[in-house]
C-alpha cells in the first residue's frame, strides 16, 4: 500500500517538475544575448557578421538585431523533459504559424540553438553538418 502512495504522488508530481524545470530554463534565457559563434548549413559564419546578431528574451517573446535594428521576432516554447531538450520558436512573420523546430543547452552562461529550417525535422544533435540545413548558434550573454 505504501509503494502504491508513493508511485501515485510520484507520478502526480512529474508534471509539476518537468513544468519547474521549463520555468528554470526560461528564467535563465531571459535579457540581452550576443553571437559568441554560428553555423549556417555545416560552415562556420563569417565572424563579423555573425558579432552583429543580438537576441532579448523577455517571457517567452524574442527578438533577433543585427546591431540595433531587429529582423525578426516570435515566441518560443521550451521542452527541457526530452533529450536533448527542445525549443519550438514561431517567428512573428511565419506564414501559417509553422514552428522552427530547435534544441538547446545551456553550457555555464552560454546558450546552444541549433534550429531546422521551417517544416524541417528537428535537429537530434548540435554538430549542424554540411547539407543539413541547420543552424547552429552559441549565444552568451551580453557585455
Amino acid at each position: 500500500m505504501a509503494t502504491l502512495a508513493m508511485l501515485t504522488a510520484a507520478l502526480l508530481l512529474a508534471p509539476a517538475n518537468d513544468d519547474a524545470a521549463a520555468q528554470d530554463d526560461l528564467a535563465r534565457m531571459q535579457g540581452d544575448w550576443m553571437v559568441e559563434s554560428m553555423k549556417l548549413n555545416g560552415l562556420k559564419h563569417d565572424q563579423t557578421e555573425a558579432e552583429s546578431l543580438f537576441r532579448t528574451v523577455q517571457g517567452d517573446k524574442y527578438t533577433v538585431s543585427r546591431y540595433t535594428r531587429a529582423i525578426s521576432s516570435g515566441h518560443f516554447t521550451l521542452d527541457p523533459t526530452q533529450s536533448p531538450k527542445t525549443i519550438d520558436s514561431t517567428p512573428d512573420n511565419s506564414p501559417d504559424g509553422v514552428a522552427l523546430l530547435g534544441i538547446y543547452e545551456f553550457d555555464g552562461t552560454k546558450l546552444r540553438i541549433c534550429n531546422a529550417p521551417a517544416g524541417k525535422p528537428r535537429p537530434k544533435d548540435f554538430k549542424c553538418r554540411l547539407g543539413s540545413q541547420h543552424t547552429l548558434i552559441v549565444w552568451e550573454p551580453e557585455k
